[in-house]
Order: structure tokens, then C-alpha cells, then sequence
């Protein structure tokens, strides 16, 4: 079911990559018509093809990356050398979130739970569409098989055929000539055992000369596979209207651009023959005549009256196109294939195979098996072997100096952060000697008023005893209180919060499948686990978000603030264990491993931010990619 899913979401993400050059092309066409010539009104539909078919992900160098988070943390902005796409790319989805609760969220959740049922409407979609194809393929065989018969050999068409053959420079037996008087036209069938068909052989010598050397042509320059290819697109994308206007426009496209090839070095009497063969081919088809199944399912040369008028006065415009007519041609094609490839590095899903096929390719870290937090170590304790720390050995050569750099830096971090321990010790102690120095104070004085008071009431002989003082309300506790109520218990912890400079690995065991900018806009690593593995804190911190609803594109997910402008996330959980102002220590359970939100597969999407510039996990937890 993962796998339907995951191939869904890539085939919208290429739907619509696809849909965007499609409406490029036929607006192309709209405003330039027919002077890019009929070469080019065909084969560009090559590049909507490729993007219904192939997805495309841009993905930034490792060290570009690297680089710009390090001048990020250095200047404290979070625009200072990050890559304006990322930023862009941050923006939008800090937007999503902004904008997720309410309806948004509503949607984005009720879409996550009907994407399975979507994925199965696609599936048997497809399918159907298949099937159909398929159906007519082996009707048409089968009529073809009733009604068609091998030319004779001693007949005019056959000789015909043999002299357009050698012309062509087609081997013989390669192509077939068949008579069936049930097709409208002459027409050409089979991808890999071709046959020619025409409907009668009693034609003249000129119409069978220019029908056939029609036919061998789309013969020559392979269009049943190109329209194989779109069908095969058509049926995938069987859900866009798009797909369908693209079929229709590349038929006619075909047959004008085997008219220029066929006619190519032909003198003017020799198209004006070609133009007479076209209109005696359409008058004999008639246009009461029902369609045959073979209309559909292969190369045929007669058409509607519209087109027949367009083919013929393209037939006259023997000029070609001219050099800023294929300047023009260059740049659309150009324009159409960028654009494509960005809409496709837009909506790509990322890596949908890359958790199937990783398993046995990357080394799995044992987990401990275990449901409990793992404690964490300081001082004599021990490091769990559940949590894997980073070792220089272990991390790839490209990624031994940034490393290195973090090391200083989390030592650096860690002597401030022992030195202001001891200060605080040290301020602790003098203010329990001060504490216990006042007690003692107050017990002597204390002691001094009780005796005061048994004299007094001795010489009142045993009269009634004093009233005892009572304390007056302290109006300064009431008045310290009141400067408080304006910070709330979050406020106050965050404002509390720094980080010490280390961070934990954050699942209990996994590996990670996809590094840091892995995919275009992937600024964090993911980390693979079965569903339900335990989620924990990386540092100690506060819960400034968490969202047990999946909202589009991280699902359930947790957000923790580390002081010092330092940030994690953990995305695509299935059950979030936390709420927002959570007090969370260091290696704390918050959420379980879960693919809700855009995820193919289980994993947890780690996310670490200083200054607002996403950083690479790897240097801070270590890798387990070899």
C-alpha cells in the first residue's frame, strides 16, 4: 500500500510538471499556428511527454549547502548565505503553517486520509484504460484477420510497393502489404511486424505512388512508437483532460509533418499530385461511413475537412521556415523545457524508491528493544548503545572539516557552560550560608521574646496569658508576585533555556535515508524506523509546537526552541506525546515514528535550525550512510 501511495503522489507531481508544458505548447501554437513549421508543431511534443514520464529534482552541492549554514550561524541572520530557493522554499511552508489551522488544516488532514482511496481510483483507473487499449488492438487484429488479404503478385500495387520499398531503403519483408476493403484509407499498423493497408488495389499508378510512399515514411521516421508513447502517457495520466487535447494534436501534427516529408525534393506537378491523391483518399472515404476501430490504433491518412484544407495549403507553402522562425522555435522549446523542469523540481515528492531499496544497502543501528527513555550519560555513566554518536571515523572524507569545526565549537560551548556552573554554585553556596546565618538570627530572637514573655506573665501572677503577635501579610511577597503575572510559565522557561552545545541522536536506533538537501528544498535528514519507534528530545528545551493532527507537509510534528536561537523539528510522527510549553529534557520521549504528511515511507524528518538557517544533522549526530 506504501508503494501505491508513493507512485499516486509521483504521478500527480509529474501530472502536473507535464500539464504545465502542455499549456505552454497549445499557446505556442495559438499565436504562431503553422509558420514554426510541421516539424515543430510535432516534435515538440517530445518534451511533454518526457516530463509526463520522468520526474526532475534539482539538489544543491554538498558544499554549497555547508558553506551558507556556516555563514548563517556566524552572522546570526538567517538570510546570510542561505540559497534564495531554500529561503523561498522556507517561506512558503512557514506560510502553510501559519494558514494550517482552521480549514486548512481540516482539508490537509481529510486528504491524508483519502489518499489511499485515491491511490486505488488511479490504480484501477489506469488499469481500465489499458484494458481498453488493448481490446480494440486484438478486435482490429481479429477484423483484419476476416476481411485482409496479400496483394497479388503479379498486380500493380504490389509492384508499387516493391519499387517505394527500395526508395525508402527498407529491407524487404520488413513491411507488409495487406488489401482490406474494410478500412476507409490507406493506413499503416503493427509496432513490430508492420503492415501496410490499403483499401482496394485498383488505384492509379500515381495515387498508389504517393499513398504508399506516405505510409513507408511514417514507416521510416518511427511514428507508431511515438504515438505508443503518448498513449502509454495518456493512460497513466488517464485523470488529465490535458493529456487527451495533447493526443488529438500530436495525430494531426503527424500526418502534417509526413505530408513536408513525404513531398520533400518533389517539384511542384509532384505535390500537386500528392494534393489530388489526398482529396480522392477523402471523397472515397465518404463522411457518412462509419469510423473503423484502425482509426485509432494507427497511422491513417485521410481526415476531416478542416484538416484536408490545412494539409493542402501547407502542400503549396513549399518555403521553408525562415532563420527568426527557427530562432523562435529554439526559444519556445527552451522556455517549455524549463519551465517544465522547474514545476517538476517543484511538486516532486522526493524519493519515493530510495526507503525500498536502502534497506539492504545501508547498515541498520540495532535498537535496544526496549520502551523506556534511554538515559542519558554524564560524568562516570555510560553512553546507551541505542543512540549512535558521531565519530570522525565513520563520517565521509567531504564531511571531516565541518565536523571538526562543530567539535571546537561544542567544546568552546561546554567550557562557558562549566564555567558559569561553578558561578552559579558558588552563588548558591554563599546564599544558603546567608539563609542559614538569618535562620539562627531569628531562632536567638525568637528565643529572647519567649522568655521576655514567661517574665511578664509571672509577675501578672498567673494572670491570662499575652496574646501571641500575629504576623502581618508581607506586602512585598504580594508586590513581587504581581511583576510576574505579566510572563507567562512558557516565557519565562523559554527565557531560562541554553543550549550547551550537543545534541542526541534523536530515534531509538533507524538509519538515515536521505541527507541534508538530498531533494531540492529537503533541509533536514531522514531517518527510517518502524512505525511507532520512540521520538526524543535531541537537547533539553521547550515545546513551542505540536501538532497531533497531520497537516500538509510535515504531518504530526514537534518543534522545540533550545535557547540561542536553536531549533529542532521532528516531522511525519505518528502520535505526538508532548504539548506546546512542555518543559522536554534531553533524550525525553515526544512522539512516536510514523509517515503522516508527505512521506513515502516511516521516518522521522530531523530538522536543526541556529539563527533561523537550517544546518546539517550529520554534523551534530553523526551518519550512518557507508
Amino acid at each position: 500500500m506504501a508503494l501505491l501511495e508513493g507512485l499516486f503522489r509521483l504521478v500527480v507531481s509529474l501530472s502536473l510538471a507535464g500539464s504545465a508544458a502542455t499549456l505552454l505548447v497549445l499557446g505556442a501554437k495559438a499565436v504562431w499556428k503553422d509558420r514554426l513549421g510541421t516539424g515543430w508543431n510535432y516534435y515538440v511534443w517530445t518534451l511533454p511527454l518526457v516530463l509526463y514520464l520522468v520526474p526532475f529534482a534539482f539538489s544543491l552541492p554538498a558544499g554549497a549547502g555547508k558553506e551558507a549554514a556556516s555563514a548563517g550561524v556566524s552572522s546570526g541572520a538567517a538570510s546570510a548565505g542561505a540559497p534564495a530557493s531554500a529561503a523561498a522554499s522556507q517561506a512558503v511552508q512557514g506560510a502553510a503553517e501559519a494558514a494550517a489551522p482552521g480549514f486548512f488544516q481540516l482539508a490537509a488532514a481529510w486528504l491524508e486520509q483519502a489518499m489511499p482511496v485515491l491511490a486505488w481510483a488511479w490504480a484501477l483507473g489506469m488499469v481500465f484504460t489499458l484494458a481498453v487499449r488493448l481490446v480494440d488492438n486484438r478486435s482490429l487484429g481479429a477484423s483484419l484477420k476476416k476481411c485482409a488479404a496479400p496483394c497479388s503478385p503479379e498486380g500493380r500495387a504490389h509492384q508499387k510497393f516493391q519499387e517505394a520499398l527500395a526508395e525508402a531503403g527498407i529491407p524487404q519483408g520488413r513491411v507488409e502489404l495487406v488489401v482490406c476493403p474494410g478500412v476507409e484509407s490507406p493506413l499503416l499498423l503493427g509496432l513490430w511486424k508492420a503492415k501496410v493497408v490499403i483499401p482496394r488495389e485498383d488505384y492509379s499508378d500515381s495515387q498508389l505512388e504517393m499513398m504508399l510512399r506516405h505510409e513507408l515514411t511514417h514507416y521510416r521516421c518511427r511514428d507508431l512508437w511515438y504515438k505508443a508513447a503518448a498513449l502509454v502517457v495518456a493512460a497513466i495520466h488517464w485523470f488529465n483532460p490535458l493529456t487527451r487535447l495533447m493526443l488529438r494534436d500530436l495525430d494531426r501534427s503527424c500526418e502534417l509533418c509526413c505530408d513536408r516529408r513525404t513531398t520533400r525534393g518533389m517539384s511542384p506537378s509532384g505535390r500537386r499530385k500528392y494534393g489530388r491523391m489526398l482529396l480522392d483518399v477523402a471523397q472515397g472515404s465518404g463522411e457518412g461511413r462509419e469510423k473503423s476501430p484502425a482509426a485509432s490504433q494507427g497511422a491513417f491518412l485521410a481526415m476531416d475537412k478542416k484538416e484536408l484544407k490545412r494539409r493542402l495549403s501547407l502542400l503549396r507553402a513549399a518555403a521553408g521556415a525562415t532563420p527568426l522562425d527557427r530562432a523562435v522555435s529554439a526559444a519556445l522549446c527552451l522556455v517549455v523545457a524549463a519551465v517544465g523542469v522547474v514545476c517538476s523540481s517543484a511538486a516532486n515528492p522526493g524519493p519515493v524508491f530510495q526507503e525500498l531499496f536502502s534497506r539492504e544497502e545501508l547498515p541498520v543501528v540495532a535498537s535496544a528493544g526496549s520502551r523506556e527513555v534511554p538515559a542519558l550519560w554524564s560524568g562516570e555513566a555510560s553512553q546507551p548503545e541505542a543512540i549512535p554518536q558521531p565519530n570522525p571515523t565513520d563520517v565521509p572524507a567531504q564531511d571531516q572539516e565541518p565536523l571538526q569545526m562543530q567539535v571546537v565549537l561544542s567544546d568552546e560551548v561546554q567550557a562557558a557552560v562549566a564555567q558559569a556552573e561553578a558561578e552559579a554554585e558558588a552563588a548558591e553556596e554563599a546564599a544558603r550560608q546567608a539563609a542559614e546565618q538569618a535562620a539562627r538570627e531569628a531562632a536567638e530572637q525568637a528565643a529572647q521574646e519567649a522568655a521576655q514573655a514567661e517574665a511578664a506573665a509571672g509577675e501578672n501572677g498567673g494572670g491570662e496569658a499575652a496574646e501571641e503577635p500575629q504576623e502581618e501579610p508581607a506586602e512585598d511577597a504580594g508586590e513581587e508576585s504581581g511583576e510576574d503575572e505579566g510572563k507567562s510559565e512558557e516565557e519565562s522557561l523559554l527565557e531560562g533555556l541554553s543550549w550547551d552545545g550537543s545534541f542526541l541522536w534523536p530515534v531509538n536506533g533507524g538509519y538515515i535515508t536521505c541527507g541534508f538537501y538530498g531533494y531540492y528544498g529537503h533541509n533536514a535528514v531522514d531517518i527510517a524506523a518502524d512505525a511507532g519507534t520512540e521520538i526524543y528530545a535531541a537537547a533539553t528545551g521547550v515545546v513551542t509546537a505540536a501538532s497531533d493532527v497531520s497537516v500538509w507537509p510535515y504531518g504530526k510534528s514537534v518543534t522545540i526552541q533550545h535557547g540561542d536561537g536553536v531549533v529542532t523539528r521532528y516531522a511525519h510522527c505518528s502520535q505526538v506525546l508532548v504539548s506546546v510549553g512542555d518543559y522536554v529534557e534531553q533524550g525525553d520521549l515526544i512522539a512516536l515514528v510514523g509517515r503522516t504528511g508527505n512521506a513515502s515511507g516511516n521516518h522521522c524528518h530531523f530538522e536543526i535550525k541556529i539563527g533561523g538557517v537550517a544546518q546539517d544533522p550529520v554534523n551534530y549526530i553523526g551518519s550512518t550512510r557507508p
